[in-house]
């Protein structure tokens, strides 16, 4: 069981970090045209029209980064509630009275 939520963490994190990573490269694209061009595998993106083109890319990339990071979420939930369920559900309440309520305190307290 521990190694299965090992890999399962593993893989959450390298996605999360390739995600951000990218759509993080893409949206500063128009800031590392002011240092001069930029390579993105093959292509060489030197004007301004290119830089706006992968930042619109980066502001999908982005969206869809947001509904993957949502999805991650909504598995880990599932997850850990069923893991902290336990076997049989939810503990069953204490046996025995009821503890007396703390008496209700109407002035200020003054410490000596």
């Amino acid at each position: 069981m521990i190694f299965a939520w090992i890999k399962k963490s593993v893989t959450s994190f390298v996605l999360v970090i390739i995600l951000l990573s990218a759509t993080i490269g893409l949206l500063a694209s128009p800031l590392a045209l002011l240092f001069g061009s930029m390579n993105l595998g093959p292509w060489s993106v030197s004007s301004p029209e290119a830089s706006l083109l992968i930042f619109c890319l980066g502001l999908l990339a982005g969206v869809l980064s947001l509904h993957a990071f949502n999805g991650l979420a909504f598995v880990w939930r599932a997850l850990s509630g069923w893991a902290l369920k336990g076997p049989d559900g939810p503990p069953p309440a204490p046996a025995g009275p009821a503890p007396e309520p703390l008496p209700e305190r109407t002035g200020p307290i003054i410490i000596p």
